[in-house]
């Protein structure tokens, strides 16, 4: 069952955003256009210093969830967004399917860019720990959308 099937089974959302906008996600962080609302409120250019923090209880739902969101800035044509490094336990993946990766993770230069508006890093930790930083072009500050396993404590 894909994620667009079923709801998200989530322990705790955190975000830094405006009381509105917090209370949006918070009620619709169950399903799969509450992700939808997440992932594209890190690219807006109005959300600068962003920072979203998910638990989930659920490993499969967490990892289902982290390629939905990674799906909607894939396909997000008003904001390409492009990959660019994928850490894992401390080591630079040098590929993600087809596209080629980097080996950094610190700030970008605006040659990085290209046609991107925004590049993103992703660190992973055991496959429960996952770290976005999203840079946008001509920002000092990065993004972060944090998504991770907590085991249930039921």
């Amino acid at each position: 069952m894909s994620i667009t099937q079923q709801s998200i089974s989530h322990l705790d959302v955190k975000t830094n955003l405006s009381p509105e906008l917090d209370n949006v996600i918070q009620k619709y962080a169950n399903v799969h256009h509450g992700l939808s609302l997440i992932a594209l409120s890190v690219l807006d250019a109005n959300n600068k210093s962003i920072s979203i923090e998910m638990k989930y209880d659920d490993l499969h739902l967490l990892n289902n969830a982290v390629e939905y969101i990674i799906s909607i800035w894939n396909a997000y044509q008003p904001i390409l967004s492009k990959l660019r490094s994928y850490k894992v336990n401390d080591k630079f993946r040098d590929k993600l399917g087809n596209v080629e990766l980097k080996h950094e993770d610190g700030m970008p230069i605006l040659s990085d860019f290209e046609h991107y508006k925004v590049l993103y890093d992703i660190v992973n930790v055991d496959n429960i720990n996952y770290t976005f930083k999203l840079y946008r072009a001509y920002e000092q500050s990065y993004r972060v959308l944090k998504m991770y396993y907590v085991e249930n404590e039921n």
